[in-house]
């Protein structure tokens, strides 16, 4: 997963209500979920690919079988 660290800034003008801040809040947490989620998804597709890529490098199985089962 990436370890990178960014900053994020949010700008509050005018008159906000906590509960408008804490609904704010809210959404940022399910943004950053989001990120994270997407992230996964993305690490283990990648795993994925690595596993098929060195499955190809394997000779298939029903030859061995031959040897043992003919």
């Amino acid at each position: 997963m990436e370890r990178s660290t960014q900053i994020l800034r949010l700008e509050i003008n005018g008159r906000w209500s906590t509960e408008d801040l804490g609904q704010a809040l809210v959404s940022v947490s399910d943004l950053y979920n989001l990120r994270l989620f997407l992230e996964l998804l993305r690490e283990d597709q990648r795993e994925w690919e690595l596993f098929y890529e060195e499955l190809r490098h394997f000779p298939p199985l029903r030859h061995r079988w031959r040897k043992f089962f003919p």
